[in-house]
C-alpha cells in the first residue's frame, strides 16, 4: 500500500500527470509520461516539482 501524503511519515506522493505531455522532476531530471500515475519523491524539506515538456525554472542568481 502507498502512503498517502496525509499520512504521518509520508516521503512519496502519487500524481496523475495529465496527457499530452512528457514531465521531468526539476530536483532528479526522471522523465515521466503524462497520461498516467506516478509515485514520485516528496519527503518533508521538498515538494514534488513537475516541468511539462522542456520547461525551464527561471531562476537568477
Amino acid at each position: 500500500m502507498t502512503a498517502h501524503s496525509t499520512t504521518a511519515g509520508a516521503t512519496r506522493r502519487e500524481v496523475y500527470l495529465p496527457t499530452g505531455a512528457r514531465w521531468r522532476c526539476a530536483w532528479t531530471d526522471t522523465t515521466y509520461e503524462g497520461g498516467s500515475r506516478h509515485t514520485v519523491d516528496a519527503p518533508l524539506d521538498r515538494i514534488p516539482l513537475l516541468l511539462r515538456d522542456d520547461a525551464q525554472l527561471p531562476v537568477s542568481a
